[in-house]
């Protein structure tokens, strides 16, 4: 039998870097984004933020934009969820109230 591949990562792994940004903090809805450094939802005047700053959530100017990079995990999760994650963030623009 073979297992899914994100059967033993934590569901913290499974979503950084995308970052759940409440409703009321850019839209009036909750937002999934991938954050860059001037975005991070956790970035204060003394500290730098989190999910722009790990590893995993840099940014690479030379590197692909992290949705592309990220297609399999982001489509995986979609499965998951029940929403196509990867066409949400990989979009020009989403309708966030249709």
């Amino acid at each position: 039998m073979v297992l899914d591949p994100w059967l033993h990562k934590p569901l913290t792994c499974w979503m950084h870097p995308l970052v759940l940004v409440p409703a009321g903090k850019w839209e009036d809805r909750p937002v999934l984004t991938i954050v860059n450094k001037e975005n991070d939802p956790q970035r204060k005047e003394s500290y730098a933020g989190y999910a722009s700053c790990t590893h995993c959530g840099r940014e690479d100017l030379s590197g692909q934009p992290a949705w592309q990079v990220l297609e399999s995990e982001l489509k995986r999760l979609g499965e998951l969820c029940g929403r196509d994650l990867y066409a949400e963030l990989s979009a020009e623009e989403v309708d966030w109230y249709s």
